[in-house]
């Protein structure tokens, strides 16, 4: 009975993780696109001028990560996470009481640095810590409520743009922010389970010490040749900037719905769409990852995404079923930037090596998120529709995909390539196995 109450703490762990994903991810960046049309409207700027301030946001967020790392080696992990909170909570606020674009800009990047101290690359450190087996299965779930988040919040914050006004719709997000992250940081969360007098979740205390070999590269090894100098290093770098780049679409869905004349709630109904295939997606991801491991589950979602966009660029828009059937799809893509590309970078990496390189990693995925939303707005004003940034998105999926394909050729070189030591190079048959 010890060990099952014990264990129902790692959840609880969990349950927080899922509140800051909520209020980081799903409401800070998942629930924006409703807001472009009416604040460009009102303060007479063109969309991507607007969007640009989610850039900047991200961009922030993104040159924060490695920051946000080593303070979690530094500090308390309740301090880390409640200043950013408070923060990205305060910043959102002030929104409220913008009268021109570059207010937006300032606050924007507060928001970003805000939500790099307690969103997606905590989440990641400390789920890593937290869960040796099911490890997929626990940032899937996480990740999902991102997704929940963008489905639930959307369609509210839309109805509150529609009845009071968007300077009271971002005085209750910013309470949102608050109310759904800060109980959790403070009352649960722990950078370590040893620290609560606990081992990894489905670990034994031998099999601690034995996860970097078995599952990654030795330190020395990782370090070295397979740590930031691997081939595989600057090739995870790009695989995680263009899988973000192609998030960005979802927040322009209402911008699209308007343009293809089926009208802004389409348009909101297609971000919730894409949110529940978020929400869906990320948690199938998690557990494939678990059974046949990262880079198929991966490469898997990513065509599902390419499948989705193709549709949208290429068939006639009749009616709001082909847009909303194409927006749920379309959410894998979700998956794949917040759950896959951190799965990928710990199987390719090792645990021991994780935090510092996923931490340069996390860096480019704000800044594809970032790039991906400005460069979208700013091609439908220069182009006068989406249909090139839908088209161009389709392209870097399968780019994607070959990515994914040389990563893992290159994890099994760099596995196989001394399989008589024990201290960190696997037998290529166990290397196959795990791949």
């Amino acid at each position: 009975m010890a060990v099952n109450l014990k264990e129902k703490y790692h959840w609880l762990v969990l349950a927080a993780c899922c509140g800051l994903a909520i209020s980081s991810i799903g409401i800070c960046c998942n629930s924006l696109g409703v807001f472009y049309t009416p604040v460009s409207e009102a303060l007479g700027v063109g969309r991507g001028d607007f969007a640009l301030h989610a850039t900047i946001s991200q961009l922030a967020a993104g040159l924060c990560c490695p920051l946000a790392v080593a303070l979690l080696r530094r500090c308390s992990l309740k301090l880390v996470l409640a200043a950013g909170i408070v923060l990205a909570s305060l910043s959102t606020g002030l929104m409220a009481l913008a009268d021109h674009i570059a207010w937006f800009y300032v606050l924007g990047a507060l928001r970003g640095v805000g939500c790099a101290l307690y969103g997606l690359t905590p989440l990641m450190v400390v789920l890593g810590n937290w869960f040796q087996k099911k490890h997929g299965m626990a940032v899937g779930i996480a990740m999902c409520c991102s997704g929940l988040g963008g489905a639930v919040f959307t369609p509210i914050f839309q109805q509150l743009l529609l009845t009071v006004g968007w300077r009271t719709a971002f005085l209750v997000m910013a309470a949102f922010i608050a109310v759904l992250a800060l109980p959790g940081a403070l009352s649960v969360l722990c950078l370590k389970p040893s620290r609560k007098g606990l081992l990894p979740y489905g670990a034994v205390a031998a099999s601690v010490q034995e996860e970097a070999v078995e599952s990654g590269l030795s330190e020395k090894k990782s370090a070295g040749k397979s740590g930031f100098l691997s081939p595989a290093f600057p090739i995870s770098i790009l695989f995680a900037l263009l899988c973000a780049c192609i998030t960005g679409l979802g927040q322009h869905f209402p911008g699209y719905a308007e343009h293809a004349g089926i009208g802004a709630a389409v348009g909101a109904l297609m971000v919730s769409a894409s949110m529940v295939g978020n929400i869906v997606s990320k948690l199938i991801l998690g557990v494939l990852s678990d059974a046949i491991g990262p880079f198929r589950s991966c490469s898997l979602m990513t065509l599902i995404n390419c499948g989705a966009l193709l549709a949208l660029s290429l068939l006639p828009v009749r009616g709001s079923l082909l847009p909303l059937v194409c927006a749920f799809f379309y959410g894998t893509i979700y998956s794949v930037a917040a759950v896959g590309v951190p799965l990928v970078v710990r199987f390719v990496f090792g645990p021991e090596r994780y935090d510092a390189v996923y931490g340069v990693v996390a860096v480019f995925t704000s800044c594809g998120g970032a790039l991906g939303l400005s460069v979208i707005g700013y091609l439908y004003d220069f182009f006068g529709g989406y249909g090139i940034a839908i088209g161009g998105c389709a392209v870097l999926g399968a780019v994607n995909v070959a990515l994914l394909l040389v990563l893992a050729l290159l994890r099994k070189r760099e596995q196989a390539a001394g399989p008589e030591e024990r201290s960190g190079k696997i037998s290529v048959q166990a290397a196959e196995e795990l791949s």
